[in-house]
């Protein structure tokens, strides 16, 4: 099962995090990595939402959140194309700040080739993505 995990610390409480982070449809403000992200259930995040993602250089897909643990986590998973595709989001506090983790996980018989081919987008993506919310929640506590 090819998994992919990217971390960074956030000088930042896991509120302010969270606050940036469970705001899906604001994440093309400060993840350069989506072009459209949209709440299909009348814009409210939550377990069992369906949410449309867009990212350059990559088909739009339906993705559900399946998991939501507000202040700390959240998981959504997509199903397409012969595989499932689990996206990881995790706030960790710390002595100083948090850790932000965050694993992309394939499963199913697509899995390894869509994995090997596209290893150094996923790979910059996700690092684009915790720069990102670094940035953007680091800036709410200034």
């Amino acid at each position: 099962m090819p998994r992919f995990d990217a971390q960074i610390d956030i000088d930042a409480p896991p509120e302010t995090i969270w606050q940036v982070l469970s705001d899906v449809e604001n994440w093309p403000n400060w993840a350069p990595t989506f072009t459209t992200i949209k709440l299909l259930d009348g814009g409210v995040a939550g377990e069992g939402a369906n949410v449309w993602i867009k990212q350059p250089k990559l088909a739009g897909g339906h993705w559900v959140i399946s998991e939501w643990r507000p202040g700390e986590s959240f998981t959504w998973v997509s199903t397409r194309s012969g595989q499932r595709i689990c996206g990881v989001h995790d706030i960790v506090e710390q002595d100083s700040g948090c850790r932000f983790e965050q694993s992309l996980i394939f499963d199913g018989w697509l899995s390894g080739v869509t994995a090997f081919m596209g290893r150094s987008l996923i790979t910059r993506y996700m690092a684009m993505e915790a720069e990102g919310l670094k940035a953007a929640s680091e800036a709410l506590v200034r």
